[in-house]
């Protein structure tokens, strides 16, 4: 079979390099957009490597589907507006299932749904996928067949063998977090329910008492890892619907330590 693949026609091969290239490019444009916004370095993808999936997937699917109505700019646009967002909003969906999580957030955004898409990053994805597709997958697709194809293929062994790992690394790495942000909410609950014993607080003065089982317990704290943190600033909206108190007090610390 890789004999095969390597002296054939390898059109999986080239499409699965356009995501890795893609979600590089992708990666490249999220750090830039978060420098604009903070002033320094943010790695803002959901790899441990500068790679965003979701543009690799999403921007490939554009150039292998709609690549036959490049011809037509307003049907090319409005064609790549409702894939990117459906793409946007499948991910989002996803995301929340299996991780209790809301990553990203347009709910103060107009015209949005469930915080998911909403119609300005929409029309953003349009315009952007058009331009890819017309100006820059050009480039990529000389680039890529200049290669021949045993070449090729093992850049595709290479890279796949990378993905399988970091998204390894990446999942193990997000259950931990599950974990940590459970012990740190059930340790958050325990105070309230304590506190409500005596007299009734709110859930903000709660949090004031933290400091309490933070002297017990700051080894829950000292557990969360580089890639733990970095999720925090990779992805600043990000809300829990099982641990949204845990995840304050983590964002306040961390507020804390700079």
């Amino acid at each position: 079979m890789f004999l095969y693949l390597i002296n054939n026609d390898v059109t999986i091969i080239k499409f699965f390099l356009f995501f890795v290239i893609y979600s590089f490019l992708g990666w490249c444009f999220e750090v830039a957009y978060a420098f604009t916004e903070k002033g320094h370095f943010i790695n803002r993808g959901f790899l441990y490597g500068p790679f965003c999936p979701i543009y690799g997937l999403g921007i490939t699917i554009i150039v292998v589907c709609l690549a036959p109505f490049k011809n037509n700019l307003l049907l090319l646009f409005l064609m790549s507006t409702i894939l990117t967002s459906a793409l946007e909003y499948v991910t989002g969906y996803m995301l929340e299932r299996f991780f209790n999580a809301k990553w990203w957030d347009y709910t103060n955004n107009r015209f949005n749904i469930k915080g998911r898409i909403c119609l300005s990053f929409s029309i953003v994805w349009g315009i952007a996928s058009v331009l890819v597709l017309l100006l820059i997958h050009p480039i990529i697709e000389f680039l890529i067949y200049a290669f021949s194809n045993k070449v090729l293929f093992y850049l595709y062994l290479i890279t796949i063998i990378y993905f399988i790992f970091d998204f390894s690394f990446t999942i193990i790495s997000l259950i931990k977090l599950t974990v940590i942000l459970s012990r740190i909410q059930n340790l958050f609950d325990e105070i309230i329910t304590k506190s409500k014993e005596t007299i009734q607080i709110t859930r903000t003065k709660a949090a004031d008492k933290f400091s309490i089982l933070y002297n017990k317990y700051g080894d829950e704290f000292n557990t969360l890892n580089t890639n733990h943190l970095r999720f925090f600033s990779a992805f600043p909206n990000l809300r829990s619907y099982k641990f949204e108190d845990a995840i304050k007090l983590i964002k306040n610390k961390i507020k804390e330590l700079k």
